[in-house]
This record gives C-alpha cells, structure tokens and sequence, in this order.
C-alpha cells in the first residue's frame, strides 16, 4: 500500500517566494496535500495562486518555525509529513524520488529522511551560504546506507505517528528547531535517512546584511541548544572551518578575497553571538530566573 504524503511549509516574511516554492510542488506532485502555515499576515497575498490540494492556515501574530511545522503537523493525517521552507524550490523528481525509497521500505529505526541542499546561486553571497550549507555534514555509513544526526533545514521527511509521540518540534527555540529534533531522534536510538536525491534549492539572499542577519538569528536559536546537546556541535565545528576555507584554485584571485572576507563577516560575527548567547543561557541554568 502506497504511503501518504503531505508537504507543511511556514512562512513568514518570504510571501514572494511561496508561489514559486508551491509551483515547484505542483510539477513535482501535482496530487500531494500541501499545508502552508503563514503567520504575521492578516491575509493571503494577492499573488499567490490558487492550488487544488493545498490549504493556508493563516496567523495574525509571528510563529517560530517551531510552532508553524506543530500547527501543520498536528491537522495531518498522513504517514510521512515532508517539511520545505517558503522560500526553497524542489527539484522535480523529489517527489516521485521520496515515494520511491518508502515503497522500498525503511528499517523500523528510519524514522526520518533528509535531502540536499543547495543555493540558486545568483550572486556570490549565496554561492558562499551554498557552500556553509554543504559543509554541515554530520554523516556516517552502515552498509549501503548513509545517516546523518541532523535533519538539514527546508528539507526534511517525518514519520508523522513517531514525531507526534515525541511531541512534535520544541516551540521554545526561535531557530534551530530542526537540528534539536535531529539530535533528540539519534538519542531515542532512531535513525535520520541520508538521501542526496532529494534535492531543495534555497533562495539565499543576496545582501550580505540579511545573510549577517539570518546568521545571528541561527546563533541563538544554536547556543540554546549547546547547553542542551553539546555533541552535536564538538565535530562539525573543525569540519566547517576545514571545508569553508579552503582555497579553489580554479578561482580568481577576486573569488578568493571576496570569499575570505564573507567567512570574516558572517562566521566572526556568528562565533560573537553565539558565544554570547551561550553565556546568557549558561547564567540562566546556573541562577534560575524566578
């Protein structure tokens, strides 16, 4: 029997990108369920077209992406819950690919299954986060299969039962929520499916103060988690630095500098908050708030 699907997108502040990403979807599947979970508008942009299979859930006040993947995960009724970001593009065969390896079957420990990233890359900064994107490796094989401890941002597939029993997304992180489901499935035992056919291309801003921005943000939402999973940061940290400085030579001398001083902008400043953020939430654990 065939397993049922359905895609849950938040979105908030990326309505420009939403009909392109559900567009991407359509041509990928025309038949699967789709909800989109947009929270801060009062209603649906006028650009945005109408979709057989698809309904919006609309919130006045802003949801952490947290507490948008629970409202769509919640109303689900389907087998396996696929979760995209509004801003991303799927590659067409994602769909027909997913249906393919769960009709195969899964081991009873595969709970979950995450895809590839990758940028459109139509400036250099978002060739850059393409490539902090490709460095979050985590990865590891037994047999013929890869696994990764993470669940890669805007493209990820739940067991939805299993998720719901584990209570679904921890709504106390304002980002990160992703990497802190990862880390909790590989501590109840469970494996997360690596599967590089699945393929989301994010629309990565092209101002560097956005990038600088969305960074920031992802430091926070990181530093509450390395008090609570401190492991799941001690290997990709070396491998990150690793990967993103290295020196193509096939690039020009231009690429190069500009290159260096993106990882000086974004990851000095990512490393200055996190840290700081880190501290802040070490105080509250140590002298709880009243």
């Amino acid at each position: 029997m065939a397993e049922e699907l359905e895609v849950i997108i938040p979105c908030y502040n990326h309505e420009t990108y939403l009909d392109a990403c559900l567009d991407s979807v359509r041509k990928s599947n025309k038949n699967v369920k789709v909800t989109v979970v947009i929270s801060g508008e009062k209603t649906l942009p006028k650009f945005v077209r109408n979709y057989d299979n698809v309904r919006f859930l609309r919130f006045k006040r802003r949801l952490f992406p947290s507490e948008a993947r629970n409202v769509g995960l919640f109303k689900s009724r389907a087998n396996w819950v696929i979760f995209f970001d509004s801003d991303c593009i799927i590659k067409k065969d994602f769909l027909p690919v997913l249906r393919s390896l769960l009709n195969k079957g899964l081991d009873r420990k595969e709970v979950a299954i995450t895809g590839k990233i990758s940028g459109i890359k139509d400036s250099v900064w978002a060739e850059y986060e393409s490539e902090v994107e490709a460095a979050k490796g985590y990865d590891h094989k037994i047999k013929n299969r890869t696994y990764s401890k993470i669940l890669r941002g805007g493209n990820f597939v739940l067991n939805r039962k299993f998720l719901k029993k584990i209570g679904g997304f921890d709504t106390s992180l304002p980002s990160s929520e992703d990497r802190e489901l990862g880390a909790r499935i590989s501590s109840l035992g469970k494996k997360i499916l690596l599967e590089d056919r699945l393929v989301v291309y994010h629309n990565y801003s092209r101002s560097l103060l956005k990038i600088l921005k969305r960074h920031i943000w992802h430091a926070k939402g990181n530093a509450i988690l390395y008090v609570k999973y401190p492991e799941i940061f001690k290997k990709s940290f070396i491998d990150r630095l690793k990967f993103m400085f290295r020196i193509d030579h096939s690039k020009s001398l231009r690429r190069v500098v500009t290159k260096f001083f993106y990882y000086f902008c974004v990851g000095g400043s990512y490393l200055i908050f996190f840290y700081l953020f880190y501290l802040k939430e070490k105080v509250k654990k140590v002298i709880p708030l009243e």
